[in-house]
């Protein structure tokens, strides 16, 4: 695909989404013009010639789709993908509890970006968590909190288009807007799985979630888990 052809690539890919308003592509395509390749914005008229076309390609389409989708109202789809979470739909009864998330142990936040080359992300709303590690495969950080309501998890990882987490849901998730951008919310339990890498590639065996929040924040997608409302879940997830 040429450079001229990719904001016509674009603009069809919007239009085939019900609902799209008219000029809404245009608007998302100026945002990506006047993108640096690192995502940051740039404060004067852009010279298109000056980024690649690797990554406009790169930055273009993940914001098209992040913004597309918050037009489309929640529907339960068979498999969807979201940057390393996959969400499935799953028959039979939903589970109507779920235990605690497993707590985190291990290691330091030092540590753990030093093993998976990231700087970890910690919501000041939060504080310093009780317990960190690191997945065997070296890709996810997890910490945990301990808290009146119950044990908070946050697992984390550098954005990826394979996933690393497997969502069998029984209820439509639900879009939510965090610091501007697009996440997923999911009110009640389901269940969760974990890709392992490490090695032969093997899902974990699943295990019942419980409401969960699920964004994407400087490159990492984020998994919330255990915070019991939507409002109070945007808003650790925002700090």
């Amino acid at each position: 695909m040429s450079d001229d052809a990719l904001p016509g690539e674009l603009r069809a890919l919007g239009q085939a989404v019900p609902g799209a308003p008219a000029g809404f592509v245009d608007d998302v395509m100026s945002r990506v013009v006047a993108a640096r390749p690192d995502g940051r914005p740039v404060a004067s008229r852009p010279d298109r010639r000056g980024i690649p076309r690797r990554w406009r390609v790169a930055v273009a389409v993940p914001l098209l789709l992040l913004a597309l989708v918050a037009l489309v109202p929640p529907v339960r789809a068979e498999v969807a993908s979201w940057f390393g979470i996959e969400v499935r739909s799953a028959p039979g009864p939903a589970p109507s509890t779920a235990p605690a998330p497993p707590a985190a142990r291990g290691t330091s936040l030092t540590e753990a970006a030093r093993r998976v080359g990231f700087t970890p992300s910690v919501p000041t709303a939060l504080g310093p968590p009780a317990g960190v590690e690191v997945s065997p495969d070296r890709r996810v950080v997890s910490m945990t909190w301990e808290r009146p309501g119950g044990r908070v998890r946050l697992d984390q990882f550098a954005g990826s288009l394979s996933p690393l987490f497997v969502k069998s849901v029984f209820d439509a998730a639900e879009y939510v807007a965090v610091r501007g951008d697009t996440g997923l919310w999911f009110a009640r339990p389901h269940l969760v799985q974990v890709i392992d890498r490490s090695g032969a590639e093997h899902v974990l065996p699943a295990r019942p979630a419980r409401a969960t929040l699920v964004w994407q924040a400087g490159g990492l997608t984020l998994r919330l888990e255990g915070i019991g409302t939507r409002e109070e879940a945007v808003a650790v997830a925002s700090s």
